[in-house]
């Protein structure tokens, strides 16, 4: 796509100016996780952080803050099937006879 002045549109990438290394790791946890609950966005943050340090170095590449690695996750993951809402798993509406029982 051509400008008025004839420069070319940057296209916008999903993971904008983001560390190659730790979407490099974000992708890595996410397959590794792909067959597994990933758990919270905390641990997969966690996770990642080891893999980064164990493949660059202590400290060599940082872990971006919390709000930016979860948008980070979320533009990863969303569409891919790499990343499970828990929203399925707090509305069960099925019936659970042991809870009900205890209840009355």
């Amino acid at each position: 796509m051509g400008l008025v002045d004839h420069r070319t549109a940057r296209r916008r990438s999903v993971v904008g100016r983001a560390d190659e290394r730790v979407v490099a790791a974000i992708m890595q946890v996410l397959e590794a996780q792909r067959e597994r609950s990933s758990g919270t966005l905390s641990r997969l943050r966690r996770m990642v952080g080891w893999v980064l340090e164990e493949t660059h170095g202590p400290g060599a590449v940082q872990v971006p803050p919390v709000t930016t690695f979860n948008r980070l996750v979320h533009a990863l993951a969303d569409g891919h099937g790499l990343l499970g809402s828990a929203g399925h798993v707090a509305a069960d509406p099925s019936p659970h006879p042991d809870r009900d029982a205890a209840a009355g």
